[in-house]
């Protein structure tokens, strides 16, 4: 690597050639590095291709194309802006590494960003990743495709292509990143939300094994879908066109108009409403089973883990007119009853946030069993064979809109980017929580461990408040004692089905 002093040309050459990024501040940044060819083409719906090697220099001093994708509903667009950026190259990467790496390399952060499928890149720019390079970390965000070319199930081409571009992406890692000064042995893959989704089913994945060091998981659903029902999307979208579900047909529909079939399908739906919407699903291939069932049993004990959520998930998706917050509780009560909710964890709940509203509850309760159940019993089997897993728990309220710790507030604090951040902390964010927040990955990455105990016996969660930022030892057993019993009955269902 050659790198020539402040905001200078840094060079690195790949096996695809030379790519020239700059230098400042002690950190070499390389952006929209291609590390697989455009899926576009006769490469449409079909795994990521080698890229063909470039005979001039590469630019990597500007941010990639990104995915297609359609803007959000325009409050969470408000808070979480879309960033488009055309062009057939969304197969890239951004990478951020000290420009002076210790001998053997420093450890590489790899960053899978969230969106439900569907939105999302590496170019938002509350994803830079500078602090964790000026902390010692070579930190990695890339881009995958999104939404029906990613996750389609159509009936002549794989599915989870976009998660195989992630598993690519993870490969071209192990295979290049010693020459930007990486140790390829010391990886952590890092998602949040489907991100998450996706950490999760890499890390239990027979495609992916061996290549990563450690995960972490933010507010990740923990599942994977039968086929048959993730292609129920697949063919409501076809049906829209007037097509059969086929690649054939399908790269006939040129990305736009099928974006733009897409979202009329799926629209402005949440994982509080339901719906049409892309899941990863069971393949038989990259996810032979569901990555909750098969981390629980032991797929990835070698992979010390990270995980935890946010108090308020849900209300990221709840506006002032949402039906739930409405709900009286006789709504409740015909709401959890219809859902197979037991009038227990109901009352877990009620006796735990006293001050809560009906619509709060049963939202609560359905994040709950999406992420928190899951977390815990995750924790719980891994801890029995003596895996390391660190709990964590988001608690710091954002008063924009009255998010309070919802899905997502997390994320400036964690890549300490609160100025880019804002619309969803607002102005006055304490920056020492987000020094506090990025020190504690940034040493997961480094040594596997953080500052707090792993989950055993004591049952440690780290609180990440912003005051005392303390850690509750087994919190809440009466309402963590009904989540389980739930937990349960929810992991049995989902295990069954597939």
């Amino acid at each position: 690597m050659r790198a020539e002093g402040s905001r200078r040309p840094v060079s690195v050459t790949t096996r695809s050639g030379e790519v020239v990024g700059r230098t400042s501040n002690g950190v070499n940044r390389f952006l929209g590095v291609p590390y697989a060819a455009p899926p576009f083409g006769p490469n449409r719906f079909r795994p990521a291709q080698p890229h063909d090697r470039w005979d001039r220099a590469h630019d990597a001093t500007v941010m990639g194309p990104t995915a297609p994708q359609s803007l959000y509903d325009p409050r969470l667009e408000q808070l979480i802006p879309t960033r488009i950026i055309p062009g057939d190259e969304i197969l890239n990467l951004n990478i951020w590494a000290p420009s002076t790496a210790p001998p053997g390399g420093a450890p590489v952060l790899l960053w899978i960003h969230g969106g439900s499928l569907t939105h999302g890149s590496n170019a938002l720019e509350m994803y830079d990743g500078t602090r964790f390079a000026r902390s010692g970390v070579v930190f990695v965000a890339i881009n995958y495709r999104l939404g029906i070319e990613g996750f389609s199930v159509l009936d002549d081409a794989l599915t989870n292509l976009g998660l195989m571009d992630q598993a690519a992406a993870l490969t071209w890692i192990v295979e290049e990143i010693s020459s930007f000064g990486g140790d390829p042995t010391q990886i952590t893959v890092m998602g949040q939300s489907a991100g998450g989704a996706a950490v999760a089913a890499l890390v239990s994945s027979p495609e992916t094994r061996g290549l990563m060091r450690r995960a972490i998981i933010q507010s990740g659903p923990l599942v994977a879908m039968p086929t048959e029902s993730v292609r129920e999307t697949t063919d409501l979208i076809a049906h829209k066109i007037g097509i059969m579900p086929t690649r054939e047909a399908f790269s006939r529909i040129s990305p736009n108009a099928l974006l733009a079939a897409q979202t009329r399908v799926v629209g402005d739906e949440s994982p509080m409403t339901g719906g049409p919407s892309f899941q990863i699903a069971l393949d038989g291939r990259m996810v032979p089973e569901i990555p909750w069932e098969a981390v629980r049993g032991g797929v990835a004990d070698g992979i010390d883990l990270l995980i935890g959520v946010t108090t308020d998930e849900r209300r990221l998706w709840i506006s002032p007119g949402d039906p739930l917050v409405t709900m009286n509780k006789r709504q409740l009560g015909e709401a959890s009853t219809a859902l197979g909710l037991s009038p227990e964890l109901i009352t877990a709940y009620q006796v735990s946030f006293p001050e809560s509203e009906p619509g709060e509850i049963l939202g609560g309760v359905l994040a709950d069993l999406s992420l928190r159940g899951p977390m815990i019993d995750l924790a719980e089997a891994r801890a029995r064979r003596g895996s390391l897993t660190y709990v964590y728990e988001f608690a710091w309220p954002s008063p924009v809109m009255e998010l309070g710790a919802a899905h997502s507030v997390d994320l400036p604090f964690v890549f300490h980017t609160l100025d880019q951040g804002r619309t969803l902390v607002g102005d006055s964010a304490p920056s020492h929580l987000a020094t506090v927040i990025n020190d504690e990955w940034v040493e997961f990455a480094k040594v596997g461990s953080v500052s707090w105990s792993s989950w055993q016996q004591a049952r440690s969660i780290k609180t990440f408040d912003g005051g005392t930022n303390s850690v509750v030892d087994d919190p809440q057993p009466d309402r963590y004692r009904e989540l389980a019993v739930a937990t349960e009955r929810r992991r049995r269902t989902l295990t069954s089905a597939s």
